[in-house]
């Protein structure tokens, strides 16, 4: 039961921050995209 609580937490905290870096970078590769021509 532990391992469960353990997992469902790390993907609690974890989950938000890939996919905070995931929309922070896609929009940067557009703009370097769109910007380069």
């Amino acid at each position: 039961m532990g391992g469960l609580i353990v997992a469902t937490l790390l993907t609690l905290l974890f989950l938000p921050a890939l996919y905070a870096a995931w929309y922070r970078v896609k929009p940067a590769a557009a703009e370097v995209c769109s910007a380069g021509g």
